[in-house]
């Protein structure tokens, strides 16, 4: 589990401390006056703040529903001087930071202004105000600066003392922000928000002595359990900049009326920031989580040197990978070489090469890892600024990108030859020698290119005679696109396969003939299996669906499933027939590649079935008659006017036998370490084709706009619209087991 940033691990301990506490005690609402909640809030409150080193005499804990709400609080209800406060940030901020910059402007202050990474440590000569020692008469101008104690991109760890210098006037590149202040320099105060919540799952945060006038967390990434929940920290003598509030609700208003403009708000800050009843029994878990994190290592001393010994094991071995010409297999993003726990926290972020240098999509990366169970991040992280930064993106080229389609977490991540994120490996307090040795055995099984993997990628890509290029296509995001002309010689359609019950085992037509529908083939992609939360399951996640082999009577019309393990059971072909003899049908719905998709519940019986299968509650489900449509592909005009069952993109997916042949000899070419190969129908059923094409040669389909296909009454003719994305299930073979093959070869 490399995604400690994402969120860490919560403990077994703390989970059962958590639930013996809910078992022994009763909670109830804290504005209903129950005094059991109100006390344990306010030592929780107590707890948070101790473990940064200070008291509520200091500072104040207003409960949020994570970093990101804190930022919310503190955007809507700092006092912006209206066109003079200022929002100054670094380029390496979260999101969640950069949007403050919106409530900024709509409240007409001045326009925010960003740092690139480490301007902010240029001292200026002429100090600043200071915000120590105003009188309250002082008639001030609030600004804010805004940096992030630990890189959430790069791990880079920004200096602490940067809070002091710049609340001291000191130090800080603002000299282009002193005209801002009219008249008097020493009216205008600079506040410092500090982004922790990448920095304190590893590192100790002292506010005493490091003390930030605003501090945003997110708990789950400290010790995994709540989710949904953070809080913002303020410090007591930066609260009374906390007074734009708008909105009231719950329990924040200290008195109001509702038939006329009268609003008084409560004096606690907490109080009168937290609208609504707080989350209680999560707040109740922070207990827990704190006495955990303090049993492991209540300093954070040696948290922070075992996780950065874990990332400094990860940097030198990923460092070490070399291809056979010397080239690098790694590109590691960062500002320092890991040497220095103080100003490098324990992650790596990173993308993949190939020998000759070009990269290989961060997505493509993050599938294969999938497949063999090692969880990564890629993108960029919700920090646009350093990913546009250390990946030498221009932010023109960015903003095309993203008027052109492109949005943060899509499938895009090759863009004219260069990147558009990474991939992030971060650790946390329970990773271990094994997770970094994984990762790095990974990476050398799937991407380490030896001479004879070089041999063979020349002889495809530069002296086959069907002169394949390796142009890359900007939907598909690394699939190759054929110059091959279009073709008119005579093709053989071998076989016919459909798949009756999404990403269960195929059926192949037997006989010489299957009807087509309005949708594809009859029957294809009708059923799908959904868990207990209307999730359609696929292999991706469930690998145990390759084990169930459907089979069609048209004649009797019934679907029968079937498994080794648990026999076998039957539904209708139609909706309208039940087998049970039931009149009730239930409507369900689930997502099928986005789109909100209706179905029919197939019954108990096949409900039982599956349930016993896969150890937990399932549901058959047929889609009904509502009309899907195929999403707009670019190469294809009309193409998104095709209605689809439960398929992915296409009504069909086809598939030639020389491309098949020719993937199969790379593969085999370079066995496994088990020396295991794999067959020509064993990598067809991978693929999960409807149409199996002989007669081209290898990879010639890619180049097609349109195929015909004969038959004894006329001719029906197919669009191509487009090559299908390379997915890791084609890892997933008819027992189960995940591979990294055909994937890695691809």
């Amino acid at each position: 589990y490399l995604d400690h940033t994402g969120s860490t691990l919560y403990a077994k301990s703390q989970i059962d401390a958590y639930t013996a506490d809910l078992q022994s005690h009763l909670y109830g609402n804290p504005h209903s006056g129950n005094p059991s909640s109100e006390h344990m809030a306010d030592i929780v409150r107590g707890t948070v703040l101790n473990h940064f080193n200070v008291t509520n005499d200091q500072y104040d804990c207003v409960f949020t529903s994570g970093a990101t709400g804190a930022l919310r609080v503190l955007a809507e209800n700092f006092e912006w001087t209206k066109g003079k406060s200022k929002f100054v940030y670094l380029e390496d901020n979260h999101t969640s930071v950069v949007g403050i910059r919106e409530p900024v402007e709509t409240q007409n202050s001045k326009s925010p202004f960003h740092l690139q990474n480490y301007d902010a440590v240029k001292v200026k000569e002429q100090k600043l105000n200071s915000t120590e020692n105003l009188s309250q008469k002082d008639k001030r101008v609030g600004n804010i600066f805004a940096y992030p104690a630990q890189s959430n991109f790069s791990g880079t760890k920004y200096p602490l003392f940067w809070i002091s210098e710049v609340k001291k006037g000191e130090a800080f590149n603002l000299s282009k922000l002193i005209k801002l202040c009219p008249g008097n320099p020493n009216s205008c105060n600079w506040y410092v928000l500090l982004d922790a919540a990448a920095y304190v799952s590893c590192s100790k945060l002292d506010l005493t002595e490091h003390p930030a006038d605003f501090v945003c967390i997110s708990f789950y990434k400290m010790f995994g359990f709540p989710t949904g929940l953070g809080c913002l920290l303020v410090r007591k003598s930066a609260a009374e900049m906390l007074t734009n509030k708008r909105y009231f609700g719950g329990g924040s208003p200290a008195g109001y009326l509702a038939n006329c403009d009268f609003f008084k708000p409560r004096t606690v800050l907490h109080s009168r920031l937290e609208d609504g009843t707080i989350s209680f029994l999560d707040i109740m878990a922070l207990k827990h989580g704190f006495n955990f994190l303090n049993q492991v290592d209540k300093s954070m001393v040696r948290i922070q040197d075992h996780t950065f010994s874990l990332a400094q094991r990860l940097y030198r071995a990923m460092n070490m990978l070399k291809h056979h010409n010397g080239a690098e297999v790694v590109k590691i993003y960062s500002h320092t070489d890991y040497t220095d726990s103080q100003t490098q926290g324990a992650i790596i972020t990173f993308n993949v090469n190939r020998a000759d240098g070009s990269c290989i999509g961060f997505n493509h990366v993050l599938q294969l890892a999938a497949s063999k169970n090692i969880h990564l991040r890629s993108g960029c992280f919700c920090n646009v600024g350093a990913c546009v930064s250390m990946l030498n993106l221009t932010p023109e080229n960015m903003k095309t990108i993203f008027q052109s389609g492109h949005s943060c977490g899509d499938h895009i991540d090759i863009v004219d030859g260069k990147p558009v994120g990474a991939i992030r490996a971060s650790l946390g307090y329970m990773s271990s020698t094994r997770d970094v040795d994984s990762l790095v055995q990974f990476i050398k099984e799937s991407f380490l290119q030896n001479n004879s993997l070089v041999h063979w990628v020349q002889e495809m890509f530069f002296t086959h005679e069907n002169n394949l290029s390796a142009e890359v296509n900007d939907e598909v995001y690394y699939d190759a696109r054929s110059s091959v002309s279009d073709s008119s010689k005579a093709l053989t359609l071998e076989k016919i396969f459909l798949y009756p019950v999404k990403s269960c085992r195929a059926i192949e037509v037997s006989f010489r003939f299957w009807t087509l529908c309005e949708t594809g083939l009859t029957h294809d992609r009708m059923w799908m299996i959904v868990n207990d939360y209307g999730v359609c399951l696929t292999q991706k996640r469930e690998n145990l669906l390759a084990l169930i082999q459907p089979s069609i009577d048209l004649e009797a019309g019934t679907l029968t499933l079937e498994s080794e393990s648990c026999g076998s059971v039957e539904v209708p072909l139609n909706a309208d027939d039940r087998i049970d003899g039931s009149v009730d049908i239930n409507v369900c719905e689930s997502k099928v590649c986005g789109d909100r998709v209706s179905g029919y519940d197939c019954g108990e019986k096949v409900s039982k079935w599956l349930s016993e299968f896969l150890g937990y509650k399932c549901y058959l489900i047929r889609k009904n008659n509502e009309t899907r449509f195929a999403k707009k592909r670019k190469e294809i005009e009309n193409c998104s006017n095709q209605t689809l069952a439960l398929t992915n993109g296409a009504q069909y997916l086809m598939l030639t036998s020389s491309s098949v042949k020719f993937l199969q000899e790379k593969i085999n070419s370079q066995l496994s370490e088990d020396g295991s190969k794999l067959g020509f129908d064993e990598i067809v059923d991978r693929f999960r084709c409807n149409f199996l094409v002989s007669g081209c040669k290898a990879f010639e389909e890619e180049s097609w706009s349109k195929i015909f296909i004969r038959n004894q009454a006329n001719v029906v003719k197919f669009m191509c619209s487009g090559l299908s994305n390379r997915c890791s299930m084609i890892c997933v073979d008819k027992t189960g087991q995940k591979g990294l093959e055909p994937l890695r070869t691809l």
